[in-house]
């Protein structure tokens, strides 16, 4: 079954890391009761990082934005040292807005980033058997 975070981890191994790419963009909108979009819950809250907004965007204008946004936030990682990773194709860097919570800058990777290592070497490759490259 398609559930994640097991199905987005296993399409990426999948794709041994080499096809990682920026035009892998996400898939939704978080829209918030005033109308305000983000890239994330905790982007829309925080007023860190606004997309736009329903009453004066579309949805295809708003989509655009994210993937432009997304596109230019991979090409930052990409030229750090995630690239170096094994997991890289799986999560391109992690959520941004992460590291930039622990008062690291916007383009670090996540402090998360040990935590999904640690799943997937322990839990997700011994359970299913795909291997990361």
């Amino acid at each position: 079954p398609a559930v994640e975070p097991f199905q987005g981890f296993l399409s990426a191994a999948a794709r041994d890391g080499s096809e990682a790419t920026e035009d892998e963009a996400p898939e939704h909108l978080n829209v918030m009761t005033d109308g305000s979009v983000g890239l994330c819950r905790r982007g829309s809250v925080a007023a860190v990082d606004p997309v736009g907004n329903l009453a004066t965007d579309t949805l295809g204008d708003l989509f655009a934005l994210v993937r432009d946004r997304h596109r230019a936030a991979v090409r930052t990682m990409a030229s750090g040292a995630c690239p170096e990773c094994r997991f890289w194709a799986a999560c391109l860097g992690g959520a941004r807005l992460d590291a930039f919570s622990q008062n690291a800058p916007l383009g670090n990777p996540g402090p998360w980033c040990e935590a999904r290592r640690i799943f997937v070497e322990r839990y997700l490759e011994p359970i299913t058997g795909v291997v990361f490259r």
